[in-house]
């Protein structure tokens, strides 16, 4: 559970892994503003994907949306 909430838990459908193995995952701005917040809990299911080969994407308004207001993207 996560430290800043410890009522967040991630629910899966059973065998979402399994669906996703080698496939890509499209995520939005909510999950990655969510996975910040909540990082404990996201760690676990993107390594999940990783050992899944699952591919994490995304598309440019979502990278603005969930970087606006940062200096630059490396901070």
């Amino acid at each position: 559970m996560s430290k800043n909430n410890p009522n967040i838990h991630i629910i899966k459908a059973e065998g979402l892994l399994g669906l996703l193995k080698n496939k890509h995952l499209l995520l939005d701005t909510s999950v990655f503003i969510d996975a910040f917040n909540h990082f404990e809990e996201f760690a676990r299911f993107f390594n999940e994907c990783k050992r899944g080969n699952v591919t994490i994407v995304t598309v440019n308004p979502v990278i603005a949306e969930f970087t606006k207001g940062v200096e630059n993207t490396k901070n």
